[in-house]
């Protein structure tokens, strides 16, 4: 690592090149591949394409008191974004994309300056490379409902303010070009942090950092008065009060104005939002008046303020968001930031641990006010805490390098300390990780919030589920890191006496590739929300897809209608007219034609469109790939036929049943028979396993029913409760005549339930707890009915894991425990044992 290729790569005017680098590698590439997500970011669409189209009049704000938004005032920034990029680079994708990609990338290189100025030239790449793997900020550069002018407009101006607090001492030059490129920094990024989210949300949280961690200048204040009278006074200052640094004096002043522009912004916002009014109940009050909000829209602001809170919003409901949006560091970042506002790194970076730790926490708070009582916003701030996990790293890998002398403080450098850090990381991934598996929109739905915008199911990425990659990027950024941290041992000391075993001394060698390892997999992680998340989401949320799929296959004069609105898209990829279909019949006319035709349809119109379609009547699923809409054809052609109706609901029985012969094991209602089971004779304990049931339809079915798979045995039981068909069409309508396959999972128990055999009682249910009701068993095998209308269809044998030695556990509780028992005892085998004393 010494050859000179080496140190050029590693010397520090190399790394804001190589930071620079990765974010154009993440951002860049395949900008106008991906389609907009629909219907949020249309919406964003929509509104940008008629602000670039030249006839198209932008209302003017008006003065007197209204609710409408004003187009030109704050918060206006993300739409005149798109806007300007549609009209100055392409009339695309990515031509509205592109000005939030250049954001992006300003973005990061602001935060490497910020992480400079506040510690070093490689705090900045570790900043840098940190950003870079967080999906909230590659999904803020990569969507147009993007709140990035936010936190690019923040950094720039704690990177300004950063500098003015300690401006470079080399050379009269060199501090001009600093000074205006600090005060360049400052201009743009108030102008980026007010018109992307106001006063609130923009302005206030850098402002109240940097005089937060100035102390709001006071220090400065005092040292001047009392220099002040000291040159009245004609007497010499008291040896206990030494004159401030000539360091400190910048750092103070800058703080002063920050502090004071802040509360400025504060008081102005609170006139601008406030009215005092008579009494009123229920209302605060102050000086014998009510305080009342003026409910009118505030440019200063970017909202309205709300008299009721949205209850929706609680204040700490905003750290999932951040903790996801900030995967798989969001776990280090309240430890990075811990350490360094308490000292933990050293004095020098003391100052930065309070501009990054303020910067966060000013963010948190006025972001949860805004969300509770304006609308919807994102955190601001998760730059500050990239900012503080490089600064971290940075001065920890310092106090590491400064270990070999003998006199070297070694104090919170223990291996215990490290074990434990290690421990908290890879637990805590593990946690979010299977978080984010269980409740997948928190991040599909990071950009709009509440869950608005469904996991696809089908989503994929290289074979895999996408799911699965929340585990892969996660726990390969933990797991290195987490080694490093339990290899690494402090150099021996030849105080310390003849150097001990493995365990002892540590793998140091491991340990620092194992930095190197999880820095590697965190630019990968970069990469992947981008290129992998994002883009292969968009197939499924987008309707840029099937659009293409149909252009792919058409042949001239084919033509598409279109079932339902679907907004601006058909403009936007259809890239021809298509015809409009007013309903279910006019749908089954249209594939009825002699020529091929293709149609695009609602999702939920399938199992309808299968219950209405008439003998002879032919339609085939080309594309299903998109979550609201498919694509549909009289003509199959070479494609593959995609509906999954095809197969689960036919007019004569499948194969196996056939085979095996039809039995009726139950009736319900006297409109459904169950005909056939199949379930494998043994399950492994806490593992998923298949079942199908097989249906006929002896009349129409009143209702749509859900269904029921209970698993009883020795007073435990566990299900698989389920909407029929996977949710694809309900019960009602079900066609006489019909053979329905319902195929569904079921996970077998946990590793609290006892291995034997458990009965299965299938039925039909409808309501909600308490309410339930079940369908009425109307015919069944003697002995085989119960008295909750439920119908015993066989039997299964729950067994122990593979191996015979360990359970299985749930994915929840014993996962959970497992996974901390082992981490727990590699902890105590690793890091937990005190090092051998010398002997003398």
């Amino acid at each position: 690592m010494s050859s000179p290729f080496f140190k050029i790569v590693r010397h520090p005017a190399a790394l804001p090149v190589w930071i620079l680098a990765l974010a154009l590698a993440c951002l860049m590439p395949c900008l106008g591949t991906p389609g907009l997500w629909e219907p949020q970011e249309m919406a964003v669409a929509d509104e940008a394409a008629a602000r670039a189209d030249k006839t198209h009049q932008v209302a003017q704000p008006s003065t007197a008191c209204t609710k409408r938004p004003d187009p030109t005032g704050a918060r206006t920034l993300t739409p005149r974004t798109a806007a300007w990029g549609l009209g100055t680079f392409a009339n695309s994708d990515g031509g509205a994309r592109l000005p939030f990609a250049l954001l992006g990338v300003l973005g990061v290189m602001a935060v490497f300056g910020c992480a400079w100025r506040l510690g070093s030239a490689r705090a900045g790449f570790f900043a840098g490379l940190v950003l870079v793997s967080f999906p909230l900020w590659a999904l803020s550069s990569r969507q147009l409902t993007s709140d990035l002018p936010v936190a690019v407009g923040a950094t720039l101006m704690v990177y300004a303010m950063a500098a003015l607090s300690r401006p470079t001492q080399r050379s009269p030059e060199l501090l001009s070009i600093d000074l205006t490129t600090a005060l360049i920094s400052l201009v743009a990024g108030a102008w980026l942090a007010f018109y992307g989210g106001g006063v609130l949300l923009g302005l206030v949280p850098p402002l109240a950092a940097i005089a937060i961690a100035g102390a709001f200048g006071v220090p400065v204040m005092i040292a001047g008065l009392v220099a002040l009278w000291g040159s009245i006074d004609r007497r010499p200052l008291r040896p206990d009060r030494p004159p401030p640094a000539p360091d400190a004096i910048p750092t103070g002043v800058v703080a002063l104005v920050a502090g004071l522009a802040a509360i400025g912004l504060g008081a102005f916002l609170v006139y601008q939002v406030f009215d005092l009014g008579p009494l009123t109940v229920g209302t605060r009050q102050v000086f014998g008046k009510s305080i009342l909000t003026s409910d009118c829209w505030s440019s200063a602001l970017g909202g309205v303020w709300r008299n009721d809170d949205d209850l929706r919003q609680t204040y700490d409901s905003l750290f999932e968001q951040a903790g996801f949006g900030m995967f798989p560091w969001a776990v280090l970042v309240p430890i990075a930031l811990a350490a360094l506002a308490g000292g933990a790194c050293g004095e020098r970076n003391r100052h930065g641990g309070a501009v990054v730790l303020g910067w966060a926490a000013a963010a948190w708070l006025c972001a949860a006010v805004f969300n509770r009582k304006v609308g919807f916003a994102l955190y601001p701030g998760f730059p500050a805490c990239a900012v503080g996990v490089g600064l971290w790293l940075d001065a920890v890998l310092s106090r590491r390098d400064a270990l070999s002398s003998d006199d070297a403080d070694r104090r919170g450098l223990s291996a215990t300390t490290w074990a434990l850090i290690g421990l908290v990381l890879t637990a805590g991934v593990i946690v979010m990780a299977k978080d984010l598996s269980a409740f997948p929109e928190r991040l599909t739905s990071l950009m709009v919030g509440n869950d608005q915008i469904k996991y696809p199911a089908n989503a994929r990425f290289l074979g895999l589920p996408m799911k699965v990659w929340l585990w892969v990027v996660g726990l390969g950024v933990a797991l290195p890191l987490t080694f490093a941290a339990w290899l690494w041992r402090p150099p021996h000391r030849a105080s310390d006496g003849p150097p001990g075993p493995m365990w002892q001394t540590g793998l140091p060698g491991i340990a620092g590739y194992g930095l190197v390892v999880g820095l590697i997999i965190t630019a990968l992680t970069g990469m992947f929300w981008t290129h992998g998340w994002h883009r292969g989401l968009s197939e499924n949320l987008s309707s840029k897809h099937v659009f293409q799929v149909y252009r792919d296959v058409r042949k001239t004069g084919e033509p598409l209608a279109i079932m339902g609105s679907m907004g601006n898209a058909p403009r936007y990829y259809a890239g021809g007219k298509t015809e409009t279909l007013a309903g279910r019949d006019q749908l089954l006319e249209y594939l009825g034609r002699p020529t091929r035709t293709f149609a695009l349809v609602p999702a939920s119109e399938l199992c309808p469109l299968h219950a209405a379609r008439t003998e002879g009547t032919e339609y085939h699923v080309l594309d299903d790939t998109n979550t609201r809409f498919m694509l549909l054809s009289n003509r199959l052609g070479s494609l593959r036929d995609r509906n999954p109706l095809a197969t689960a609901m036919t007019r004569t029985a499948p194969a196996w049943l056939a085979n095996a012969g039809e039995k009726s094991m139950g009736t319900w209602e006297n409109q459904i028979e169950l005909v056939g089971v199949r379930v494998p004779k043994k399950v492994v304990r806490g593992e998923k396993f298949t079942v199908t049931l097989a249906f006929k339809v002896l009349a129409p079915v009143g209702g749509g029913w859900k269904i029921f798979a209970h698993f009883d045995g020795g007073g435990s039981r566990f299900q698989g409760d389920h909407d029929p068909i996977r949710g694809r069409c309900a019960t009602n309508f079900w066609k006489v005549g019909d053979y329905v396959l319902d195929t569904f999972e079921v996970e077998a128990g946990n590793a609290s339930f006892p291995t034997q055999n458990y009965d299965i009682w299938v039925g039909f249910f409808t309501g909600t707890n308490p309410n339930w009701r079940n369908a009425t068993v109307t015919a069944a095998p003697d002995g085989l009915k119960d008295g909750n209308n439920r119908v015993k269809v066989g039997s299964v044998k729950l067994t122990s894991s593979r191996g015979g030695c360990c359970s299985a556990g749930d994915g929840d509780d014993a996962t959970e425990g497992a996974v901390a028992a082992g981490l727990l005892a590699l902890l105590v085998a690793v890091g937990l044992r005190r090092p051998r004393r010398p002997r003398v």
